[in-house]
């Protein structure tokens, strides 16, 4: 089943507050309580889908996953497949047993990263 998922997302991006982060971006409260829950949304728009992508700098297969089945699982060789996600850990999990010098590392890895992108 093909899921519209940006929860993981605003977790990196909107913290503990996803829908006030997606109001503070233009979406209407209603929109961001829609995106920001767990209900699954029925409904999205080319727009949302342009403008989420622009927020995030992702692609939409950022915000869709694919949630196989088992009575009905996807071909070996579907494209489907690269939509399949397997959960990331919070950012504390990943660097909570981390020495101070590992973690300076790494946020000069992610300083570096950073500024190649711009």
């Amino acid at each position: 089943m093909l899921k519209f998922d940006i929860l993981p997302l605003l977790k990196f991006k909107g913290g503990k507050t996803p829908a006030l982060f997606l109001q503070k971006n233009g979406f209407s409260r209603t929109t961001s309580y829609r995106f920001a829950g767990k209900k699954s949304v029925k409904r999205l728009t080319i727009t949302d889908i342009r403008r989420l992508c622009n927020l995030f700098n992702c692609t939409p297969n950022d915000l869709f996953t694919y949630v196989e089945s088992e009575s009905k699982p996807l071909p070996a060789n579907s494209p489907m497949k690269q939509l399949v996600r397997k959960p990331l850990p919070s950012i504390p999990e990943l660097i909570g047993d981390l020495t101070p010098a590992q973690t300076n590392e790494l946020m000069n890895k992610i300083m570096e990263i950073k500024n190649q992108n711009e």
